[in-house]
């Protein structure tokens, strides 16, 4: 028996419960936004400072980066990995909803505005619904449906073909399964020196 009747469901029990009991940022993602955000300000402060005798540091600006503070891929990462093991759901869910960061140093958390959004204008289901549907199925959360995989917009359907034919490909080059191909690719490389 799965928690949730639906996606749409199981989305606005979570906006509602994100309503009642938002939580703070953790340290994690408050040193990563604010540390952006100081080197930001030193660098426009390096380019306000020294462009009457040099451009030095012009190269290094980012107009669109400058302008409104930088709550980039990085730091949804961390929210949606601190919001999904606080709450409970996977982060595909949080991605799913429109939710917006509120960056004030006096109040750091999330807010939600309007309900969640599952179907695109042209009536394709969102992908960001769709992984939001596969998570929640894989964890419980929901009943696997017949169909919902056909709703996705075409072009997105064909990416996941191509991308899953590369696979099966390399993985029957390499002797292995699909599933042991794909974990293969999806392993935390360690980038540290050495």
């Amino acid at each position: 028996m799965s928690e949730y009747d639906s996606l749409q469901e199981g989305l606005t029990a979570l906006i509602e419960e994100m309503k009642e009991q938002p939580i703070t940022w953790d340290e994690s993602l408050q040193n990563l936004y604010y540390s952006k955000q100081d080197a930001s300000e030193a660098l426009r402060l390096l380019i306000a400072n020294s462009a009457h005798e040099h451009n030095a540091w012009a190269n290094m600006f980012n107009p669109m980066s400058m302008m409104e503070p930088s709550f980039g891929p990085e730091c949804w990462v961390l929210s949606y990995q601190q919001l999904s093991k606080h709450y409970g759901v996977p982060m595909s869910w949080f991605h799913a909803i429109s939710i917006r960061a509120i960056t004030d140093p006096m109040c750091k958390t999330w807010g939600v505005d309007k309900p969640a959004e599952l179907i695109d204008e042209e009536g394709y289901l969102l992908e960001t619904a769709y992984a939001a549907y596969l998570d929640g199925v894989h964890d419980g959360l929901l009943e696997e449906t017949d169909g919902i995989a056909d709703m996705r917009h075409p072009k997105m359907i064909e990416i996941s073909g191509m991308i899953l034919q590369g696979i099966e490909e390399q993985a029957e080059f390499l002797d292995m399964t699909v599933e042991e191909a794909v974990k293969a690719l999806s392993q935390k490389h360690d980038m540290s020196p050495a």
